[in-house]
Formats: structure tokens, sequence, C-alpha cells
């Protein structure tokens, strides 16, 4: 991870080398840039693909990991893409595998972009503010809700968590969106007391 630090001004955050190694990591260090765009095709049912489900040959789960590590410390932006994919951890196929690399190797084009907080103004406090949602039953095998929250730091976000629950709520959006805040109030406090120590 590449960290530099003006103390009271700014401080950038990226991961150029790792996303470097990624790529060589998995063959991809000489692959074309990919398109963010999804593909035209449907991806199979795990049933239709029964028999080429989990082939150790497949780096499906290191590459996940790969990417997980990506989006925890510098690329929220990956954040949805990895989540899906990672449902299918226990049960992959060649074509899972194919969609993980289409996002790694999209990184090729935009591995040198990290986070970047700046202090605007040193006689204007920092504005923290932070936003919670959740989508009401969106898992359609277990009913469950996802639920998401953002903190952002002078518009820029430093504090993220999307999951799905791990319970049913019954009463709707409502049930959901609390479950969500009062995790994000817990940690709001803690990410905007280390930010004002950073910056």
């Amino acid at each position: 991870m590449e960290v530099n630090y003006v103390p009271g001004e700014v401080l950038c955050i990226s991961q150029t080398a790792y996303i470097d190694c990624a790529l060589e990591r998995f063959g991809m260090s000489d692959a074309r840039v990919g398109s963010p765009l999804m593909q035209n095709e449907m991806m199979p049912s795990i049933e239709q693909a029964r028999i080429k489900i989990n082939d150790l040959s497949i780096l499906f789960r290191k590459l996940i990991g790969a990417l997980q590590y990506l989006v925890a410390c510098t690329r929220s932006d990956l954040a949805n893409a990895v989540r899906t994919l990672a449902r299918y951890s226990s049960l992959y196929t060649k074509e899972y595998y194919m969609c993980a690399k289409r996002v790694l190797r999209h990184r090729r084009a935009t591995r040198i972009y990290g986070l970047v907080y700046r202090r605007q103004d040193p006689v204007v406090p920092l504005r923290v503010d932070a936003h919670c949602d959740a989508e009401h039953a969106n898992c359609p095998d277990t009913s469950r809700s996802i639920t998401g929250y953002l903190v952002r730091l002078n518009g820029c976000m430093f504090m993220y968590k999307s999951k799905q629950q791990g319970k049913v709520t019954t009463s709707g959006v409502v049930e959901s969106q609390g479950s969500g805040e009062s995790h994000e109030l817990r940690s709001f406090s803690v990410g905007t007391e280390l930010l004002r120590l950073v910056l």
C-alpha cells in the first residue's frame, strides 16, 4: 500500500504495486484492459454447471480474496461486484472465475487511483456526514435484506459497509434500515475520531 501524507493538508492512499502483483499472480500482466460493463451472456445457473463446480485448478477463491483486500483498503468502487462474486465461493465454476478476472482486468486502467483526503481550509472544521440504506428482502434465496452505509469526510468516503443481514426482517425497509444504523453509529464514532487525529 502506498501512503502519501502531508500533515494537516492531504492524505493519499493507493495500491498500484498490489494490483500489478495480483495481475501477474493470475497471469494477466499482458491482458488487455477490460471494460467495466457487464457481459452480454447470462451466467449459467449452478444446477446447469454441477459437473464443473469447484475445479481445484481454478483459483477463484484466491482471486476473490485478492479483490476483497483491494475493496477493504482503497477500492470501495468494487464492493458490490466483489460481494456478488464472493457469494459463489463454495459453488463456483469457470464462468464465475472469468467474471472475477474481468473485474481485476479493469483495474489495470485504474491501478493508480486511490483515496484522497484533503483539508480544504484549515480554519473550517472537518465536515463528516453519514448515509445508511437497505433493500428489503433483496436475496431471492433467503429473503434477507442487504444493508449498507457510508461515511464521508469533506465529501470523500472513508468508511463503508454493505452486507446481507443475518436475519429475515418482517417489517419492511424500516426494520432493515434500523438494523444497519446501529452498526453504522458504532463505526462512525471510531472512524471520525481516527480521522480527526490524522488530519
